[in-house]
């Protein structure tokens, strides 16, 4: 972990794509924002994505569908593909997290999300190994019922406890 001068903030806590929740919590107490080291960053991700793919659409990838299209939508988290800065002067954290999960009817969405909340959680469940987990992990994007003193109101992710058959089903 280190911490680099510069001239939009008095200080980031420079990263990996994947930074531990250390990293993260020594950003909160700090007011420091992180940075992202950029190490050929999104272009080797979508590479490695349609390279990965099994099938055409796949392939061409998706559009990052934002968690303000999906509230309320249960997901399957499936593949956490990390952090990016953030070129947002009030991102509390100066990143966002990008991952894939899947809807209850089976679409497969790659979602990206700066709000510190989902942020937050998103590094820690990839760490405890929730996006590989059997039985799977079921989150679902909320808004918090209180606003802000400036009007915003935060973006929760919430955990969804669902029973699951051995085909994978949800009910």
């Amino acid at each position: 972990m280190t911490i680099a001068k510069t001239t939009t903030t008095p200080a980031d806590l420079v990263v990996s794509a994947f930074p531990n929740s250390e990293e993260i919590v020594h950003a909160l107490r700090t007011g420091n924002r992180i940075h992202v080291e950029d190490s050929g960053g999104d272009n080797i991700g979508r590479s490695i994505s349609a390279l990965e793919a099994t099938s055409i659409d796949e392939v061409f990838g998706s559009e990052l569908t934002k968690p303000s299209s999906i509230l309320g939508t249960t997901l399957k988290l499936l593949r956490f593909e990390g952090l990016r800065s953030s070129d947002f002067e009030d991102s509390a954290l100066g990143a966002w997290a990008i991952f894939s999960a899947s809807t209850p009817d089976g679409e497969v969405l790659t979602i990206g999300t700066g709000a510190q909340d989902p942020v937050v959680k998103l590094v820690k469940l990839h760490e405890l190994g929730a996006f590989d987990s059997t039985p799977a992990t079921y989150v679902v994007f909320e808004e918090s019922k209180k606003a802000t003193a400036n009007g915003y109101y935060p973006l929760n992710l919430n955990r969804v406890k669902v029973a699951e058959d051995s085909a994978g089903n949800v009910f």
